[in-house]
Formats: structure tokens, C-alpha cells, sequence
């Protein structure tokens, strides 16, 4: 993880224009943002989407897959992922979606 004085150096070189663009996290550019007053443009499409992984026994016969994606679905639903999204990011909706999807 980068330390505040290494990211504060890169958003410096952006706004400066020695680099003309950044890979950084969008939470990160919004925050940077807020305590210095710049405007910069953030991507309305990551770059790059990285997805939960969950490895299962090819032959593995206790419906885990099924059980995991009924839980997953369940705390979608009643608002359980939304609040633990919430703790770490401002705008829920953004990264979780329709709390009430099906």
C-alpha cells in the first residue's frame, strides 16, 4: 500500500502534467480530491474488473457451489454485503448494486 506522501507525490505529478494519467483506486482519487480541491477525471469503466474466486472439488457432491451462491444471494438481499461494503467505501450502490436484485 502506498503511504500519503508517495500518493500525494503521484496526484502532484498528475495535476503538475509531468504523467498524464494514473492507475489508482477511484475511492483513492475521490479522497485525494476532497482534502486538496483538484478535479481530476476518473474512468467511467475500470480498467480492470477482479472478481471473487472460490475453488471447489470438481467432484465434490455437497452442493457447496449452490450453498455458497444461496448465502451470497441472501446477504445481497437483506442488505448484509451493502453494510459491509459500507464500513469501507462512501458510495454502496457503485460497487454492490440493487440491494433488492433477484
Amino acid at each position: 500500500m502506498l503511504s500519503v506522501q508517495k500518493r500525494d507525490l503521484l496526484f502532484v505529478l498528475l495535476s503538475k502534467g509531468y504523467v498524464d494519467a494514473l492507475a489508482a483506486h477511484d475511492t483513492a482519487v475521490e479522497e485525494f480530491m476532497k482534502e486538496t480541491g483538484l478535479n481530476f477525471r476518473i474512468l467511467d469503466q475500470p480498467l480492470q474488473t477482479v472478481g471473487l474466486g472460490v475453488a471447489f472439488d470438481k467432484e465434490d457432491e455437497r452442493g457447496l457451489q449452490n450453498e455458497l451462491n444461496d448465502v451470497l444471494d441472501q446477504m445481497k438481499k437483506d442488505g448484509t454485503i451493502a453494510e459491509i461494503v459500507g464500513k469501507y467505501l462512501t458510495d454502496v450502490e457503485r460497487y454492490v448494486g440493487d440491494s433488492d436484485e433477484s
